[in-house]
C-alpha cells in the first residue's frame, strides 16, 4: 500500500505543523541556568503558572522562577564497584571519584542528578566488557552460608549502615554545592 492510498493519508496531508505555543508571560523563565546558591533555592514544586515546569517552592508563587533540570547520566553515582573486564576487582572495589563527579555537573551548568540504586549486587554491561559489582548494599553480608560469588549471602533482616551513610553523605555533599537537586 503506498502512502497515497494509505487510509490515513489525507489526514497526514491535511496537517500543518503546529507553531510552539507562544511563552506564558506569567511563568519567568532566565536566559542562562540556574547555578550556584540560586540553583537549588528550596524544595520545587510544579509551576502554577504552567504545570509544565518545576519552580522554586520559597517567597511569593508570582514571583517564582522556572527551574529546568538537566544533568550527566552515570550508573555509579551511589555505588563502588564498576570497572572494565567480567570480574569483580578484589578488596576494595574500584572507587567512584564522586566529588570529581559533581565538579563536572558544576562546571557543565548541570542541576539534576539522580542517585542510582542498584538492587543487584554483580552484573555485567558491554557483552562482559565491563563489569558492575555494586557496594554498599543496605544489607550486610554476614551470611549464613556463602552466595554464588562465594562470599557471605546477604542477611536481608539487618541493614548495613555503612549504605545508609553512603546515601546521607552523598546528599549532603549536594546540598554543600547547591547546584543540583539530588534524586534517590
Amino acid at each position: 500500500m503506498t502512502k497515497k492510498n494509505h487510509p490515513t493519508s489525507s489526514k497526514i496531508e491535511a496537517q500543518t505543523p503546529q507553531q510552539p505555543p507562544a511563552p506564558d508571560p506569567k511563568l519567568k523563565l532566565l536566559s542562562g541556568p540556574l547555578t550556584g546558591r540560586d540553583a537549588a533555592a528550596g524544595p520545587l514544586v510544579v509551576s502554577e503558572a504552567n504545570p509544565r515546569y518545576f519552580t522554586v517552592a520559597s517567597g511569593n508563587a508570582v514571583d517564582r522562577r522556572a527551574v529546568y533540570l538537566t544533568g550527566s547520566h552515570i550508573w555509579n553515582n551511589l555505588h563502588d564497584g564498576l570497572g572494565p573486564g567480567a570480574s569483580c576487582a578484589e578488596t576494595p572495589p574500584e572507587q567512584n571519584d564522586y566529588r570529581a563527579y559533581l565538579g563536572f555537573l558544576e562546571a557543565h551548568g548541570h542541576n539534576f542528578i539522580r542517585l542510582w540504586r542498584w538492587e543487584h549486587f554483580k552484573s555485567q554491561a558491554a557483552d562482559g566488557a565491563f563489569h558492575l559489582c555494586m557496594t554498599p548494599q543496605p544489607w550486610p553480608r554476614t551470611g549464613p552460608g556463602p552466595a554464588t560469588d562465594g562470599k557471605p549471602k546477604f542477611d536481608l533482616s539487618k541493614f548495613d549502615q555503612a549504605y545508609f551513610d553512603r546515601l546521607r553523605d552523598r546528599v549532603i555533599a549536594f546540598l554543600e554545592q547547591r547546584s543540583s537537586y539530588p534524586r534517590p
